[in-house]
């Protein structure tokens, strides 16, 4: 039993294993995270005390060497109008993982929150971001992001790294693609997901459907 696609294949190839055996069974959602929909965003922003005259860029989950979080300090510089929003870690773990002392100010970092928060604070952004890094094999192959899946029905568009683990969970007509590693990339991808109003309502719509298929209750 395997996370994803890309884990499976491997498997069959080095233990000279037959697909049948191999089944796949990606990561779930909890129904919380459909409830949320909604939910206003000004309503979201008031009840966690964020401000409502900028754009925010919110990003959940431990802060893990092997995600490739140094991007975020070069592609918030990029973005100066944009407030990248860090649920996962306090600004002293980043530095320590990332080895970078300069931290722009549009960053900011909640540290660690409570599990029944994470809904209202995805409702309360304007983009929600998927990291996936290349100079990391496990960041870039094997994974199933937790937060991928719960990003999916909240009605907030992804901006995800275009790695072969996330792109076997989603496509374009989900989420909007950024290369791995590249800060001019993903400083693009969010300004698009927040000002293309057309695209980013259909990406929504399309990402609530799949998500359907990846709730807890189906994966038991």
């Amino acid at each position: 039993l395997t996370i994803n696609n890309i884990i499976k294949k491997k498997l069959c190839e080095r233990f000279s294993i037959s697909e049948q055996k191999v089944l796949v069974s990606p990561n779930g959602i909890s129904q919380e995270f459909f409830d949320v929909q909604n939910i206003a965003k000004e309503k979201a922003r008031s009840a966690l005390a964020l401000p409502h005259e900028v754009c925010i860029a919110f990003y959940a989950g431990q802060f893990y060497a092997w995600k490739g979080l140094e991007i975020f300090a070069s592609t918030a510089r990029l973005s100066p109008d944009i407030l990248f929003y860090l649920a996962g870690g306090t600004r002293e773990t980043f530095e320590k993982v990332t080895g970078i002392r300069e931290v722009p100010k549009n960053i900011v970092f909640s540290c660690i929150r409570p599990y029944k928060e994470m809904p209202l604070l995805m409702r309360a952004a304007d983009a929600l971001v998927v990291l996936g890094t290349k100079r990391d094999e496990y960041s870039y192959y094997h994974t199933s992001p937790m937060k991928m899946f719960e990003y999916l029905p909240t009605g907030v568009p992804i901006v995800a790294a275009r790695t072969p683990a996330v792109s076997d969970m989603v496509s374009e007509k989900e989420v909007f693609f950024y290369e791995p590693d590249s800060a001019d990339s993903m400083a693009a991808a969010i300004s698009e997901a927040i000002i293309n109003k057309g695209e980013t309502a259909l990406k929504i719509a399309a990402a609530r459907t799949l998500a359907e298929k990846f709730t807890w209750k189906l994966r038991a």
